[in-house]
């Protein structure tokens, strides 16, 4: 009798300990909820917070769509002023430019003033400095 006491004794810890983690009548995939008010408002909260997110995201993808549009106009503002301008040279008769004829010209040189010795040296030094780029700008 005492081993029959032992088996029950068993069995009623199992069954202790499994009734507590599940009530009668549920089954292992259901959770009891302490307070449904307060899942069903977190759930709302959650829900218009995805709205929110979803209308600002529609507003941004309505910006990209106007820029995209925008830039479409620009673009093909760009390349219609591009063909004009060819059609435009092609028009008129090919003339050199002031800038080239300026460069091929000798440019008049400035009369020297009277400066200090050591403003002197400096400006000498920026006078040749000024003459090695319009060298460099004429042999361009």
């Amino acid at each position: 009798m005492e081993s029959r006491d032992r088996k029950n004794t068993r069995k009623n810890k199992q069954n202790r300990r499994h009734s507590a983690s599940h009530p009668v009548g549920h089954s292992e995939l259901y959770l009891e909820l302490g307070s449904p008010a307060g899942l069903h408002k977190n759930i709302l909260e959650a829900q218009k917070e995805v709205i929110i997110s979803l209308r600002r995201f529609e507003a941004i993808h309505t910006l990209r769509r106007e820029k995209l549009r925008e830039f479409m106009k620009l673009k093909r503002a760009v390349n219609l002023a591009s063909h004009m301008i060819i059609e435009m040279k092609n028009y008129f008769p090919h003339v050199e430019s002031r800038i080239a004829r300026l460069t091929h010209e000798e440019q008049p040189t400035a009369e020297p003033r009277t400066i200090s010795s050591a403003d002197e040296s400096e400006l000498h030094r920026l006078d040749r400095e000024l003459g090695e780029i319009e060298r460099k700008l004429k042999e361009l």
